[in-house]
């Protein structure tokens, strides 16, 4: 069974979004999972990551709606 973590990044001020995302994915384990919820869609978080952890992630939308990204 999977653990999944869930963030909601819409609190904070745009410039700490990424930081939390990366520490939050550097702090999980095998088999666990993180789930980020932001006011729109993270392309440039998504770039970040292709850029910053190559090979070592998957990346799905779970939901795409006004003011809630998953």
């Amino acid at each position: 069974m999977q653990t999944t973590t869930t963030y909601d990044l819409r609190s904070l001020v745009p410039a700490q979004r990424h930081q939390l995302a990366f520490q939050c994915f550097d702090a999980l384990a095998d088999g666990e999972a993180l789930e980020l919820i932001n006011d729109h869609e993270p392309r440039g978080l998504l770039m970040q990551f292709v850029e910053q952890r190559p090979n070592s992630f998957d990346w799905q939308v779970m939901q795409a709606a006004p003011g809630a990204w998953r």
